[in-house]
């Protein structure tokens, strides 16, 4: 779509100086007819319907066809135009919360447990366009009792067909505010230790995260919370 925009304001720039639209204004020797064909000349005849041009045309097909059926307007004035749910989409983002930490249930326990370990995951879908991202996160609890077990589990989750009853999905959602991977990171980690606090808030909790921004963001809080003095935290908070 950025090419087909790059080329019609190529064209456009060009055209406007030869074809005979809009050469009659500036030369009174121009008849307004194309020197090619000697139809009617103008932008759409010389980009879209000129055969003396069709070589050209051949090898830009799917600029065309972008040209013919979604932007035509583009032929005269080639300005992009942001999409018409845009600013719906960044009411609905700017207006999410992330959503009430719920209480963690494992599976055999009767009581709330007294530690637990979380693994935490954030991501972003269109990451280079901020118009149109979307990021997401998801909080996974591990019941596994040792580290064999767990790697055990690695080794034949991919042929295993539903998730084992040791690693739940405890919650996931969508990102509010601004969308960004690292952002879907930290909800992620907040969401943890916010489930483990609601389930028994004298537990303690090991959060795992392959986020290096949501490190540098939790080492920021402890540094604000051992000293008085303000520090500058991660501006993605």
């Amino acid at each position: 779509m950025e090419s087909t925009l790059y080329i019609c304001w190529g064209l456009n720039y060009h055209l406007i100086h030869i074809i005979g639209d809009g050469r009659n204004f500036w030369d009174p020797k121009c008849d307004g007819k194309c020197e090619f064909c000697d139809a009617p000349d103008g932008k759409h005849h010389r980009m879209m319907e000129c055969m003396a041009f069709n070589p050209v045309r051949e090898k830009h097909m799917s600029d065309i066809n972008i040209l013919q059926n979604e932007f035509p307007e583009w032929i005269y004035l080639p300005i992009a135009q942001q999409h018409p749910d845009l600013p719906l989409l960044r009411l609905n983002n700017k207006s999410r919360e992330l959503p009430a930490a719920e209480p963690i249930v494992q599976s055999g326990d009767f009581a709330p447990s007294s530690h637990y370990r979380f693994w935490t995951d954030g991501a972003c879908s269109n990451p280079t366009n901020k118009d149109a991202r979307l990021s997401t996160w998801a909080v996974v609890v591990d019941s596994t009792t040792s580290s064999f077990e767990r790697e055990n589990l690695v080794q034949s989750i991919t042929s295993i067909d539903a998730s084992p009853d040791v690693l739940q999905c405890h919650m996931l959602g969508n990102t509010p505010g601004e969308q960004s991977a690292a952002r879907a990171e930290l909800c992620a980690v907040i969401q943890a230790g916010a489930s483990a606090q609601t389930t028994n808030p004298d537990a303690t909790s090991d959060i795992f995260t392959d986020a290096s921004y949501v490190i540098s963001t939790v080492e920021a809080l402890e540094r604000v919370n051992s000293i008085e003095k303000p520090i500058k935290l991660p501006t993605r908070i």
